[in-house]
């Protein structure tokens, strides 16, 4: 089952192998804030209503001795994930070149690595000049980014191993039954 955290560290991982930009989840800019520029990655929405998915189930051989097969199941959906992708820095101009870095992640460069874990962009929104005036009309730090839509595949399994042979017994009525049978001996 892929999750949030894998999406993000692929993420942060083709940022820096592509055009060499820090990265970081932006839950963790608190306890580990790095030099200027810095990208940060921020969940924004997780959906994954709306959708019953594609269940399967089949008979595989056991993993255990006591049985002859397992039930194997799976449900397969797509659920989405909306991040915002900002660049962080002191110098305006630098900042701006690593929004465009990120767009053109999330539009072409990044394709491999993201169909190398069963995701795909949805969306890619436009670069929002995100910066905050903190003392007076003075930035104290340059903020440009843009949202992006993901969906994902994502699998859950179980496997469990299959009944056999049965004896169920119990009282109906005035009479006691007894139920017996075996897969294996097709009784």
């Amino acid at each position: 089952m892929l999750t949030i955290h894998e999406i993000k560290r692929t993420i942060i991982k083709g940022l820096y192998d592509e055009f060499g930009v820090k990265a970081i989840d932006a839950d963790m800019l608190l306890n580990r804030r790095p030099n200027y520029p810095f990208v940060t990655i921020k969940v924004l929405s997780f959906d994954v209503t709306g959708e019953a998915g594609n269940y399967k189930a089949e008979f595989l051989d056991s993993l255990s001795d006591k049985f002859k097969y397992d039930l194997s199941e799976s449900l397969e959906f797509e659920p989405t994930v909306t991040l915002s992708v900002q660049a962080v820095g002191n110098d305006e101009f630098e900042v701006r070149d690593i929004a465009d870095k990120l767009y053109s992640y999330f539009k072409f460069v990044g394709k491999p690595a993201l169909d190398g874990i069963n995701a795909v962009v949805v969306d890619a929104g436009g670069i929002q000049n995100r910066s905050v005036a903190l003392m007076g009309d003075k930035v104290i730090e340059y903020v440009y980014g843009l949202d992006v839509r993901l969906r994902y595949l994502n699998t859950i399994e179980r496997r469990s191993p299959d009944i056999e042979s049965w004896n169920i017994g119990g009282k109906m009525g005035k009479n006691y039954f007894n139920i017996k049978g075996d897969i294996r001996d097709g009784k």
